[in-house]
């Protein structure tokens, strides 16, 4: 019977044709009374698992069924090892080989890479499922998953005509059967949407925390039960079955039905000897619905691995997340102590104890403030004891002195440091390691880098890459940079080409997170190079006509020795190359290039298709000049280094069409608009001996007659210029001051100020030889110096008449350079 209190608690507040509570009661009573004994159950609740673990001691069933992946079954006897600690997750990976499920180009970049599906099902020390689990072990009682698979509840896509255009954008959500979360189908339903209105509930944590978790029931299993049981079958009856059929849920409950009876049967049992563990929406199965996807064609692995509170958490992104996983095990912890009467305090110590590491000035009688406000803001609340949301609240209340979202964010990092934890879960050995994470630490050994098993400390290697054993660490590395696996930094050196191309620096740190990071790339194949290619493939898939992200893939496959892929990976940076339209993209991609072209050379390497792709996408880029004036303000610095490169490619490279790059370069300088950009153009057109320099200058020194709206953009004009025009302006420097002044002789004090900050910024953008020569001429022509004043020499006569001769033979070589 649902009591009065229930009554109260859950439908007072709703309308009275939302729900017929009669017709709701007798549904309850019918699970709750039958023969096989239904628990219901929230993932990672304490509560939960404690007076779950009374009862499964009081009844001593001979089964338990739990809500978990059938198919890691045979998983079970590993969980339960001694040496495995959680927490840790189930996991289990699908690869649609064949393309049976018609998913490749949909939910994989291209119709040629197969789709890949991956779950986690992570357990904590407090998770129902896995306190069952023991329990049933501790009374001798068998105990299995139910679960329909993962892969099984993928539907085939069914491409829609309408929607063609998307059907290879990875960035469109292409799942077909989202497996929903029994969480999500609970705050979905129309009684908890208008409970949580009415009660004030600004979360379903808080929901369950104040209802359930620390709620009235908590100690007492059979009225806990028939509370979350009927709290289930209200949300359910107010659950469209639209959404229950296209999640999945039907078909996942015809399954555990037909595992219950299946096992049933082979263990000779009856009904009254079993148990159901799984989530309170499940109770009220329609045994009408028995159909269920049999499991698709495909490569398909499972396994135990280690698993953390911060991936459990909600800031992971863990979309069934636990809000404060090291909170809840302190909590469990504590009630089969008997000490959870300290756990609020502990808790607020806790989390001042890290704020004052952050810096924050906080005391004990702060943490007496704390608590008292909390108990009251858990009174003004009507529940029995402080939750997290009403520490929250104290502890900004009481400790943030200004903006919560600002000045209260130490806090609020201490808040999430305390609440989630850092504990990672451990797995005994005899569950064996996923294939990829093997491979990773027979490369260890196989290159001599034992040091990166398990010390936690910074190791700095050099490396010397004509060495064999040397060259083959660095690939390994680049390797594991490349699938981003954490702690494995490439310390950049500054210094000529040749001095470093043969020599490399790596700084490595072992860390917990590797192995997680890998088992994620178990999905891509298992071997380190095997997850390399198939990223390799996935990205160039995803960025055909993005040159810029082709080529520094292709200069990656050069550097992780990845030969088997070279001529694919050409062919596609060709072809991106010919199909993109941007010139910083362009421009992006000859830098990368020309970094191949020099390995590739420096180390005797082939380079005819690399010089080959450098050739076109510099007449693309040529091309792309023009439209490029265009682009917003935020990209015109780009642009400008684009063009940069551009003429450094074609300063260096003979075989370069000059007149392809000037003929763009005049079109872009006639049409823009821009006078940042404008100043760039006609200092490329100076630099290359198109246009005077005399011609340039004057240009700039016109804006002096030009209305005020108009001279302010001198600044633009000239930082434009001095960016790519550096020879031939310094060597003439004494008619860019002539022009500068004349820009200063006309102009009137305020706008002489809207001015100062971009004329500044042209010049700070020169190097410290540019600044001096240009003062220099300054102030010789304005007589602030003297030119012919006497140096003391620290050499002899002879050499410094020498230095003077090679210094006038220079300026005039710069004088005649032309690109």
């Amino acid at each position: 019977m649902v009591d009065e209190q229930t009554k109260r608690t859950l439908f007072y507040p709703l309308p009275d044709d939302l729900l017929d509570v009669a017709a709701l009661e007798k549904r309850v009573d019918a699970v709750l009374n039958a023969d096989l004994y239904w628990f219901p159950v929230r993932h990672h609740s304490p509560t939960v698992a404690r007076l779950l673990q009374q009862v499964i001691e009081q009844r001593q069933p001979k089964i338990v069924f739990i809500e978990g992946p059938s198919d890691c079954n045979h998983l079970i006897p590993h969980l339960l090892h001694k040496d495995s600690q959680p927490p840790f997750a189930l996991y289990s990976s699908y690869r649609d080989d064949d393309n049976v499920l018609k998913r490749a180009g949909i939910d994989s970049p291209a119709e040629d890479i197969p789709a890949r599906f991956a779950s986690w099902y992570p357990m904590l020390a407090y998770s129902p499922e896995y306190v069952a689990l023991q329990t049933a072990q501790k009374i001798s009682a068998v105990s299995c998953f139910i679960d329909l698979p993962h892969y099984s509840q993928l539907k085939p896509a069914i491409k829609d005509a309408d929607n063609s255009d998307n059907a290879n954008d990875p960035a469109q959500d292409n799942e077909i059967t989202p497996i929903t979360t029994d969480d999500q189908l609970l705050t979905q339903s129309a009684f908890y949407q208008g409970l949580a209105k009415s009660a004030g509930y600004q979360s379903w944590d808080e929901t369950w925390d104040s209802l359930f978790e620390f709620g009235a029931y908590a100690d007492n299993a059979d009225v806990f039960r028939r509370e979350l049981a009927t709290f289930c079958a209200a949300a359910r009856l107010t659950t469209a079955e639209q959404t229950m059929q296209e999640d999945g849920t039907y078909a996942r409950e015809a399954y555990m039905r037909h595992q219950i009876q299946q096992q049933l049967a082979q263990h000779d049992l009856a009904e009254k000897d079993a148990m159901v563990i799984c989530g309170g929406f499940h109770l009220f199965m329609d045994k009408q619905r028995n159909d269920f996807p049999q499991a698709p064609k495909g490569t398909i692995y499972n396994s135990l691995v280690p698993y953390s509170f911060f991936r459990l958490s909600e800031l992971s992104g863990y979309r069934a997340g636990n809000r404060a996983p090291y909170y809840y095990q302190k909590y469990w912890l504590s009630r089969q102590k008997k000490q959870s009467d300290t756990l609020i305090t502990e808790y607020i110590v806790d989390v001042l104890k890290k704020a004052r590491q952050k810096g924050e000035a906080l005391s004990v009688a702060d943490a007496i403030a704390i608590r008292q406000h909390s108990e009251m803001l858990a009174q003004l609340r009507h529940r029995r004891m402080p939750i997290l949301d009403d520490l929250y609240d104290a502890i900004m209340a009481c400790c943030c002195k200004g903006n919560p979202a600002t000045d209260g964010l130490p806090l609020s990092e201490a808040i999430d440091h305390v609440n989630i934890g850092r504990k990672i879960g451990k797995v005994t050995d005899q569950v064996g390691q996923l294939p990829i994470v093997k491979d990773y630490y027979q490369c260890l050994h196989q290159l001599d880098l034992h040091a990166l098993l398990n010390e936690e400390k910074t190791i700095q290697l050099k490396l010397n890459l004509q060495e064999n054993l040397d060259q083959q660490r660095s690939t390994f590395l680049h390797r594991l940079r490349f699938l981003k696996i954490p702690n494995i930094h490439h310390i950049e050196q500054h210094a000529a080409l040749s001095a470093t191309l043969f020599k490399e620096q790596w700084s490595l740190v072992w860390s917990p997170d590797i192995e997680n990071k890998l088992l994620e790339e178990n999905l891509y194949g298992d071997t380190i190079e095997n997850a390399i290619m198939a990223r390799l493939q996935e990205s160039v898939a995803r960025h055909t006509k993005q040159a810029n992200v082709c080529c520094r893939l292709l200069y990656n496959a050069i550097i992780m020795q990845l030969p088997c892929l070279m001529q694919d990976l050409a062919a596609k940076t060709a072809y991106a190359i010919a199909h993109d339209p941007q010139l910083i993209s362009l421009t992006e991609a000859i830098s990368h290039l020309l970094n191949i072209e020099k390995i590739s050379d420096l180390r005797q390497g082939k380079k005819t298709i690399i010089h080959q792709l450098i050739h076109h996408a510099y007449e693309r880029s040529c091309f792309a000049i023009s439209d490029s004036i265009h682009l917003p303000e935020a990209q015109q610095e780009q642009v400008v280094e684009a063009l940069k490169i551009l003429a450094e490619l074609l300063f260096n490279n003979e075989e370069m069409d000059r007149a392809l790059f000037i003929s763009n370069i005049q079109t872009a300088a006639q049409q823009t608009e821009i006078p940042y950009l404008k100043g760039a153009l006609q200092g490329l057109l100076a630099e290359l001996k198109v246009v005077p320099v005399e011609a340039v200058l004057h240009q700039l020194a016109a804006y002096s007659q030009a209305p005020k709206a108009i001279l302010v953009q001198a600044g633009d004009f000239l930082a434009g210029l001095l960016s790519v025009s550096r020879t031939s302006i310094i060597t003439g420097s004494p008619q860019l001051i002539d022009a500068i002044e004349a820009l200063f002789k006309y102009t009137e004090h305020d706008v002489f100020l809207l001015m100062l900050p971009k004329m500044r910024g042209a010049f700070e953008q020169l190097d410290r030889h540019s600044k001096v020569a240009i003062a220099d001429k300054v102030a010789q022509q304005h007589g602030l110096k003297e030119s012919t004043k006497l140096l003391k020499l620290n050499t002899s006569l002879e050499a410094a008449t020498l230095m003077a001769k090679l210094d006038t033979q220079v300026s005039r070589i710069m004088q005649a350079w032309e690109f």
